[in-house]
């Protein structure tokens, strides 16, 4: 019973601990105006120099319809409506600060992704990034992405091989179904087996081209990802990558001229 009561408290006191340790990072790095991108219910505590506007795909409403176990009152209202990895509508140095929570793992492209997120800060400003550390989570078990596989995936893109660089992505489908999805399965319904046959489902995800953790980091490996942004982007500068429970922060600032 004190094991089960345990486990209990811990699960709940998770969410107040991230939250915590995410608002006192913010405090050090955040002042002025700026965005965070899919912040659902779960938005960044900010200090009272910083305003917030929040993007999402979707307006609150269809958020709540598609995540219907999510409480209602804690889904913030969407300010812009956008895709978040490509943040169309949101000009070049615009923005004090970004935020963006567990969605850089969600990026097919993801250092692509980053980039752009980072062109929206003005100078002096700070991106600030958070993902899942993957043997802290459901992803437990699958290999992490490496640094190499983040570069050639910039590279198909850049060079107009979507094709080549879709076909390269099936593997990230293949891992998420065949470890991901009965973890979570256990997780929520105490049982693992798969809806359908794992190479039928394999393929239905990756012909909807679904939503999937397509990256998986470890706090090094993200650390090595965020250290990518400088080789492209000199004015960028790693200021901390902190490990914080079951996920890694990182904090990248745009140097002044």
């Amino acid at each position: 019973m004190v094991s089960g009561i345990s486990s209990k408290l811990r699960r709940l006191l998770s969410p107040l601990r991230r939250r915590l340790r995410r608002s006192r990072v913010a405090l050090r790095y955040l002042r002025g105006d700026g965005i965070e991108i899919g912040a659902l219910h779960e938005p960044t505590a900010l200090p009272f120099v910083a305003r917030v506007r929040y993007v999402d795909r979707l307006p609150k409403d269809d958020l709540c319809r598609r995540f219907p176990s999510l409480p209602r009152h804690r889904i913030v209202e969407t300010d812009i409506v956008t895709d978040g990895f490509l943040l169309d509508g949101i000009e070049d140095a615009s923005q004090d600060f970004v935020i963006a929570n567990h969605v850089l793992e969600h990026a097919p492209e993801a250092l692509g992704t980053a980039l752009r997120w980072f062109r929206a800060v003005r100078a002096g400003g700070h991106l600030l990034i958070t993902v899942p550390i993957a043997d802290r989570c459901f992803d437990r078990g699958r290999p992490i992405t490496e640094t190499t596989h983040f570069l050639e995936d910039h590279r198909l893109l850049g060079a107009g091989q979507t094709e080549a660089f879709w076909e390269k992505s099936r593997l990230h489908y293949a891992e998420w179904v065949r470890i991901s999805v009965p973890a979570i399965l256990l997780e929520e319904a105490g049982s693992a087996g798969l809806p359908a046959p794992a190479d039928e489902e394999i393929e239905r995800r990756f012909t909807l081209r679904e939503d999937i953790h397509f990256h998986t980091f470890t706090a090094a490996s993200f650390k090595g990802f965020l250290e990518l942004l400088p080789s492209m982007a000199p004015e960028a500068e790693v200021v901390e990558v902190r490990p914080a429970g079951a996920e890694v922060i990182g904090v990248v600032r745009k140097r002044k001229p």
